[in-house]
C-alpha cells in the first residue's frame, strides 16, 4: 500500500467528526440497508473490482468509511486495502484490526497517484454541495492511477421529490418496513434542493411530531424498540445530508473539471432500488 501521509488538519466548517457518528457505531446493529449495502450493492462493486486496473502483486484499494462489507469483498491475491473514516469510534467498532486512518475525505492522507480503486458506500451525501463533494471527488481522482477506477452508491432523491405527509401515511398506515427505509424516504422528502440539505435533527422533530410516542409506534408496526430508537442518533443533530442525483454529479465534475468520467451505473432490483444506484467512475 502507499505510504500513508501526517493526518491533515480539518477541513472546513463540516471537518471533525460529530458525536453523532459516535452514536451510530453504538448502534450499528440496528441499521441495515439500504443504509448498508445489500448483496446486489456488493455484486455491483465486485463487478468495479474487476474492471479495475491489474497489477503486479496485487491490488490497492482504498475504502472511504468504514463499510465493513466492502472489506469481505474479493480483492484477489496480495490486495493492500486501507480504509479512511473520520470517526475513530466507527474505525474501532467496524474495521477493527486492519488498516484504517482516521482522516477528511476533502484531504486525504494518499499519495498521488497510488491507488487502482476506490469505494464508497453511500458516502457523498455527507459533504456540503457543491463544495465538499467536489473536494472529496477531486481527492478521489488525485489518488487513481490513470485508468483506475471509483465505485460509489448513491442515494439519491426521486426527481418529483415526495411529499413528507406521504411518507407520513405509508408510516403510519404501515406500508414501511423498517427505520432504515423511513430514514431515507423522510430526509429525502424533507430536502428541498441538494445545496440547501437536510438537518438530521429536523427529521427526527418531524418523526416526533407524527409520533411522538416511539414505543407506541414500533408496537404497532412490530418493530422492536431498539430498533426505532436508533433514530435518536438524529435528535438535535447539526449534521446535515446533501442527496443529489447523477445529473448533477456528472455536471459536477464537468464544470469542476475533475477528471473523472462516469463509465457505468447500476440500479438494484430491491424496493426503491431506483434511489440506491452504484456509479462506477474511470480517472481520465
Amino acid at each position: 500500500m502507499s505510504r500513508a501521509r501526517t493526518n491533515p488538519p480539518a477541513d472546513g466548517p463540516a471537518a471533525g467528526p460529530s458525536a453523532h457518528w459516535s452514536r451510530i457505531s453504538q448502534r450499528w446493529d440496528q441499521v441495515g440497508p439500504p443504509l448498508r449495502p445489500a448483496s446486489q450493492d456488493l455484486l455491483a462493486y465486485e463487478r468495479a473490482l474487476r474492471r479495475a486496473p491489474e497489477r503486479t502483486g496485487g491490488t490497492r484499494g482504498l475504502v472511504l468509511g468504514v463499510t465493513a462489507e466492502l472489506m469481505g469483498l474479493p480483492w484477489g491475491d496480495g490486495a493492500a486495502l486501507i480504509a479512511v473514516d473520520r470517526s475513530q469510534g466507527m474505525i474501532e467498532a467496524l474495521w477493527p484490526g486492519a488498516h484504517a486512518v482516521r482522516a477528511e475525505w476533502t484531504r486525504l492522507p494518499i499519495e498521488d497517484g497510488s491507488i487502482e480503486i476506490v469505494l464508497c458506500d453511500g458516502g457523498l451525501h455527507l459533504l456540503d454541495f457543491p463544495g465538499g463533494q467536489a473536494r472529496m471527488l477531486a481527492e478521489v481522482a488525485r489518488v487513481l492511477v490513470s485508468g483506475g477506477v471509483a465505485a460509489m452508491r448513491l442515494f439519491v432523491p426521486r426527481r418529483d421529490r415526495e411529499r413528507v405527509s406521504a411518507v407520513l401515511n405509508d408510516l403510519l398506515g404501515g406500508r414501511i418496513s423498517d427505520l432504515n427505509v423511513l430514514k431515507v424516504r423522510l430526509a429525502m422528502a424533507m430536502q428541498r434542493d441538494g445545496e440547501t440539505g437536510v438537518r438530521l435533527g429536523d427529521v427526527w422533530d418531524r418523526l416526533q411530531d407524527a409520533a411522538p410516542d416511539l414505543d407506541a409506534l414500533a408496537s404497532g408496526l412490530g418493530w422492536t424498540g431498539g430498533h426505532v430508537h436508533a433514530i435518536d442518533t438524529y435528535r438535535g443533530c447539526e449534521d446535515r445530508y446533501h442527496f443529489i442525483g447523477i445529473e448533477e454529479l456528472d455536471s459536477l465534475l464537468r464544470d469542476r473539471r475533475i477528471p473523472l468520467s462516469v463509465e457505468s451505473v447500476e440500479s438494484p432490483t430491491y424496493p426503491l432500488g431506483e434511489r440506491f444506484p452504484t456509479i462506477t467512475l474511470r480517472r481520465v
